[in-house]
């Protein structure tokens, strides 16, 4: 995935954008509203992060590392 691989070189508007047509395509995948949080970190947008997390959470409530990264939001 072209947006993971942005993430983790820290090319986080890159990833951005991968991450959004993703969920454009699949607006229901819970990885990718986790990973478009944590890009929103990156970005230093914690309100966009928190608003993908919580996203993502409600696909996956259970998901334990979507939960992580909720706690480190608050």
């Amino acid at each position: 995935n072209l947006g993971v691989m942005a993430l983790e070189d820290r090319d986080f508007l890159t990833a951005q954008d991968y991450l959004q047509r993703s969920l454009r395509a699949d607006p229901e995948n819970g990885k990718s509203h986790y990973l478009l949080a944590k890009t929103f970190l990156g970005l230093g947008d914690r309100d966009r992060a928190r608003v993908e997390i919580e996203r993502a959470l409600q696909l996956n409530p259970a998901q334990v590392e979507f939960l992580e990264l909720q706690k480190e939001l608050q």
